[in-house]
């Protein structure tokens, strides 16, 4: 047992260098250092490298519970990839039943938490903000003024379609105060 373990311990860790040649396979155009599955392009073959272990320690660094927000019947799950960073998916809302499936990195891919925790606690209540409140308490206090903006822009454009009568088009332009087509709000 010792033998074995002594031997395991002397095994070091092999990161294999590509080149990576461009669609003809003429010009080299980069590099890609990869390890057990993990793979990072760079210009260089150090540059590669020092992706890749920048990569795979960050991947060790943190948490990778998952969380989940809910406001109003909104429920979103937040989940770590270890090469994506953050991401989340809604897995309920208040006209569905609660969903499973895959959570796709697309949700602006983050690497700090309290970032994307802002963000989707944003979403979130965007989801579940009715007109004619205030900005919800759970807006996080440095995008407090954008939620307030983005209210304001949700007002103007249910005032043009209810009151003025004009189609979405018309609507987005007037709530935006689109400057190349001043007559649809300007002296409104």
């Amino acid at each position: 047992m010792t033998e074995q373990l002594m031997s395991v311990r002397k095994v070091k860790p092999t990161i294999t260098v590509t080149k990576q040649k461009s669609a003809r396979g003429r010009r080299i155009i980069g590099y890609i250092a990869s390890f057990c599955g993990w793979g990072m392009g760079g210009t260089t073959p150090q540059n590669a490298v020092d992706q890749l272990v920048n990569q795979l320690l960050n991947a060790h660094n943190g948490s990778y519970t998952p969380k989940i927000l809910e406001y109003r019947g909104w429920v979103k799950l937040l989940v770590r990839d270890p090469v994506y960073g953050w991401g989340s998916r809604y897995i309920k809302t208040p006209t569905s039943e609660l969903e499973t499936g895959m959570i796709f990195m697309s949700s602006g891919n983050y690497v700090d938490y309290k970032r994307f925790e802002e963000a989707c606690l944003y979403d979130i209540a965007q989801n579940g903000w009715i007109r004619g409140e205030p900005v919800p308490d759970i807006v996080p206090e440095r995008m407090r003024k954008e939620f307030e903006s983005w209210m304001e822009f949700q007002n103007r454009y249910r005032y043009a379609k209810d009151k003025l009568g004009y189609g979405d088009n018309d609507a987005h332009d007037y709530a935006g105060r689109n400057p190349m087509r001043l007559e649809i709000w300007r002296d409104k």
